[in-house]
C-alpha cells in the first residue's frame, strides 16, 4: 500500500511528531561536579607524553623511521610495535601507572588540511 502525502501534510506530521517527542522527554540537567584528582592526573600524564613526543620526534626521526607502525610514549620512553595493543602493552609493562600517548604512523606520508 502506497500513501502519498503533500508537502504540507508531511510538514504537519513532522511538526506533530517533534512536538510529541520533545514534550515527552524530560529536560536534561547539567551539574558541575568537583574535579576528579585521578582523572586530572591521567590528563596531565597524557599531555606530558604528547609533549615528549613533539619535542623528540625530529631528533629520533620517528615519523620517517617507523612508517606503518604504532607507537606509544610513556614515562619519557618510546615503544614501537606492529599493533596498537602491542605498543600499549609494552608501555604499560614499563610504566604501569602512566597514561601513554598512542599514535599510528601511516605507511605513506599524506598531506592533511586542517580547517576551523
Amino acid at each position: 500500500m502506497q500513501v502519498i502525502q503533500t508537502k504540507t501534510e508531511t510538514e504537519q506530521c513532522l511538526r506533530a511528531f517533534n512536538h510529541e517527542a520533545s514534550s515527552a522527554l524530560p529536560l536534561p540537567t547539567i551539574e558541575e561536579a568537583p574535579p576528579d584528582a585521578a582523572l586530572a592526573l591521567k590528563f596531565a600524564q597524557a599531555a606530558d607524553n604528547l609533549r615528549w613526543l613533539n619535542e623528540h620526534a625530529a631528533e629520533l626521526e620517528i615519523f620517517t623511521r617507523h612508517r606503518g607502525k604504532h607507537l606509544a610514549v610513556a614515562g619519557g620512553e618510546l615503544f614501537i610495535a606492529d599493533s596498537a595493543s602491542e605498543a600499549l602493552r609494552l608501555a604499560r609493562e614499563r610504566h604501569s601507572q602512566d597514561c601513554p600517548h598512542l599514535r599510528y604512523i601511516p605507511q605513506e606520508k599524506v598531506s592533511r588540511v586542517y580547517a576551523n
